[in-house]
């Protein structure tokens, strides 16, 4: 039977899930600093954007999930803002506010918001592939081992994908794609293993979040779809 608590230190209590987040958030931040540091951009700039962008997606993932569990706050709105006491935040809602906050200081500051997001890729992908092996660890069941699967393939994919940008085979603008798609289709497969879903209009297939990852992913693959095939009209009026 796994044990969430490990130690006490100096009077305070150490556990397991407290330690894996914080040697999350300094190898986040360690990655997201090297990924700056090839660059131009600069460091102090962009980690206060990381910074007010986390505080985005927190608002954001809050917001949705007020919206959605109103009966969890029925007793007192004041609800809202005791986030540790009464836990609770949308994971689409917080990506939504996170990456929004990254276009509107893309556009102040005329940046390429790819470009950007580029730098987000590897810090994401690895720290999102350690959290789901904690939770793997942790909870062992299917909903974890298929977590941890996923985002060792997507973080997989990532390293194959830099090893086609450095052979000239393929764009480093396309990791956007590749970052979204991994959020939004891992999202939406591991909601089927949580226990307490809101469905979608009473149905009890999709839950509300899952059909906001699968809309995403729609458009996402529209998106991609029409890229490619300017592509390949681009490719035969230059032949």
């Amino acid at each position: 039977m796994f044990k969430n608590f490990l130690t006490t230190l100096f009077g305070l209590n150490v556990y397991f899930y407290g330690v894996f987040l914080v040697l999350c958030l300094f190898i986040f931040l360690f990655l997201y600093w090297r990924g700056i540091r090839k660059t131009s951009y600069s460091e102090e700039r962009l980690l206060d954007t990381l910074f007010v962008a986390g505080l985005f997606g927190l608002f954001f993932g809050r917001l949705l999930f007020f919206m959605l569990n109103p009966d969890y706050f029925s007793e007192s709105v004041l609800r809202f803002f005791l986030l540790f006491s009464f836990p609770g935040v949308a994971e689409f809602g917080f990506w939504s506010g996170f990456f929004l906050s990254y276009f509107i200081y893309s556009r102040r500051q005329k940046n390429k918001f790819r470009s950007l997001i580029e730098i987000l890729a590897l810090p994401v992908l690895s720290t999102r592939f350690l959290f789901s092996v904690s939770s793997l660890i942790s909870q062992r069941n299917w909903g974890s081992a298929i977590f941890t699967l996923q985002m060792g393939l997507f973080l997989g994919f990532y390293f194959l994908f830099m090893r086609l940008v450095k052979k000239g085979r393929a764009q480093s603008t396309n990791l956007v794609y590749l970052l979204f798609t991994a959020l939004l289709s891992s999202s939406f497969i591991i909601d089927f293993f949580n226990t307490s879903r809101l469905y979608f209009f009473g149905q009890r297939i999709l839950s509300v979040e899952q059909a906001l990852n699968g809309l995403s992913l729609l458009v996402l693959f529209c998106v991609l779809l029409i890229n490619f095939l300017r592509g390949r009209k681009a490719q035969k009026k230059s032949s």
